[in-house]
């Protein structure tokens, strides 16, 4: 024999306004959405590219420090923006409102090549 279950349209309605919220809440806490954070990215490069030709070095040291930077930059960058659940975004892309992340990265990066073998 099937069995039927009886829920009034009042106890229905009621179910559903309540869980609607209750799970936009829970998803929100669980997963927040992303937040913005600026980078100077431009700024970064212009500084380390006239850092490196102060150097005089030869074009195969250059080449492979170039390397280096970029790689590495790219790796603290994309650390940064998952662990912090932070979207990077260029200086000239924001007017206002997001916090400029640029120095503390910038020493990160460098930290992180002055460890490399020379």
């Amino acid at each position: 024999m099937p069995m039927t279950i009886n829920v009034s349209l009042p106890t229905l309605v009621l179910s559903v306004a309540l869980s609607v919220p209750t799970t936009l809440i829970i998803n929100h806490l669980v997963n927040p959405p992303p937040r913005f954070a600026v980078f100077d990215l431009k700024g970064t490069v212009q500084t380390y590219s006239k850092d490196l030709a102060e150097q005089g070095l030869d074009d195969s040291t250059l080449t492979l420090k170039t390397r280096q930077f970029s790689m590495m930059l790219d790796t603290v960058l994309t650390r940064y923006s998952h662990q912090n659940k932070v979207i990077l975004l260029v200086e000239p892309a924001v007017i206002k409102g997001a916090p400029n992340v640029t120095q503390p990265l910038q020493k990160e990066v460098s930290l992180a090549l002055s460890h490399l073998p020379s």
